[in-house]
């Protein structure tokens, strides 16, 4: 199933391709608040564990030491830095990964099954 989203000056076309065709219109504020909660940006949608945000988000940014430790302080409800390094180090569940320009990103080895 793909998403397409039409960004016009009024509202968001949403449009879902697959088993079902349709088309609906979106404001532009329930689009905002869904990609804030898909991100776990908002307080009522934080995660429970870094796991969770990795596969919702696909990737953290991890150019810089202290960049994927900041993401998931602000995604998760109580993020302490031993999560991120027992699922880096520990369990191995995580992975990182070298992009277009040495930008590095880690994501979950699920992520590519």
């Amino acid at each position: 199933m793909c998403i397409y989203f039409l960004v016009t000056s009024y509202k968001i076309a949403f449009k879902v391709i697959g088993a079902m065709n349709v088309m609906q219109a979106l404001e532009e504020g329930i689009a905002t608040q869904y990609i804030l909660r898909k991100h776990h940006l908002l307080t009522s949608s934080q995660a429970e564990n870094v796991l969770q945000v990795v596969n919702d988000i696909i990737a953290l940014h991890a150019t810089s030491v202290g960049t994927p430790y900041l993401s998931l302080f602000n995604r998760m409800k109580s993020f302490q830095r031993q999560n991120l390094d027992e699922e880096f180090y520990v369990k191995r569940n995580l992975v990182r990964l070298t992009a277009m320009r040495s930008t590095l990103f880690i994501t979950s080895k699920f992520a590519s099954l």
